[in-house]
């Protein structure tokens, strides 16, 4: 299971979101996905969704793409 936090960085001028993924029992780091929203209220959004259900890494690209999409 995996929990993870916003990053934020400045890409063009404008704010973008992404997510940095953690090993739960561990701390390491898993993965990190840059650029996937520029609305913040919408990373923060997904991240309280990963961290409330705890999501396997291998769903990670998954999870992203469909929140990607439903935009």
């Amino acid at each position: 299971m995996t929990t993870c936090k916003i990053i934020s960085e400045i890409k063009d001028g404008s704010t973008v979101y992404g997510f940095k993924f953690y090993d739960k029992q561990n701390g390491e780091e898993v993965c990190t996905v840059r650029d996937v929203f520029t609305d913040e209220n919408a990373a923060h959004a997904l991240c309280e969704a990963i961290n409330e259900t705890g999501v396997c890494r291998d769903h990670i690209p998954d999870i992203i793409e469909d929140a990607v999409g439903s935009m």
